[in-house]
């Protein structure tokens, strides 16, 4: 979704107004789904080619999650660090896949068409 079409703004007006009203508890919810949905808007693609993308988000963000989750559970500092090292490797593993794997590996390897054919895109907000 381009950042200056109508539909962002009318999109991101629907979500800031529906956010506000919302319990506060269920915000994060409201707003996850919200971005699930920025990120993955493509009138011109049907969701089964964006598949791979949504499995991929939805795996960086239980990660991250869930590596928050245990900082928050845990007392010891070192324990807290190597939590915080995992979620931001993992992020970082991600990005480093999805988005330069095809450069670094060059324009006509095998790693650029398996990828090429999975239309493995990841999204900004990642970045």
């Amino acid at each position: 979704m381009p950042l200056n079409s109508a539909i962002f703004v009318a999109f991101l007006c629907v979500v800031c107004v529906v956010a506000y009203l919302m319990p506060r508890k269920i915000r994060y919810v409201w707003l996850l789904l919200c971005s699930y949905a920025f990120y993955l808007y493509d009138p011109l693609c049907l969701f089964g080619q964006k598949l791979p993308a949504l499995l991929l988000m939805s795996g960086a963000t239980l990660v991250s999650y869930s590596c928050a989750l245990f900082m928050y559970a845990t007392e010891r500092k070192w324990l807290k660090r190597v939590f915080l090292c995992l979620s931001l490797f993992s992020c970082i593993g991600v990005l480093l896949v999805s988005k330069y794997t095809v450069f670094f590996a060059g324009p006509n390897s095998a790693v650029e068409q398996t990828l090429g054919r999975l239309n493995l895109l990841m999204p900004l907000g990642i970045s």
